[in-house]
């Protein structure tokens, strides 16, 4: 689960090196309270926007697809 790896230093730097080599943002779905990812993504220059709607909650293609459109719609 990603909201456990979001504590973990080491492998948060790993992503957003990643991400930042990419020119890729990060979605932060804020489930974890302790959640690294807002100080490493300023550390590195990495863009980041706050999601409240679970993307993978279920581990289904077409469930992902419609919750990225949802967030897609939202204001």
């Amino acid at each position: 689960m990603g909201s456990v790896v979001t504590v973990d230093e080491r492998i948060m730097n790993i992503v957003f090196e990643v991400l930042q080599e990419n020119g890729l943002m990060y979605v932060d779905s804020k489930s974890n309270y302790f959640s690294l990812s807002p100080d490493v993504a300023e550390k590195l220059g990495v863009p980041i926007v706050e999601n409240h709607i679970f993307l993978d909650d279920v581990a289904d293609v077409g469930h992902i697809t419609e919750q990225c459109q949802a967030i897609q719609e939202r204001p």
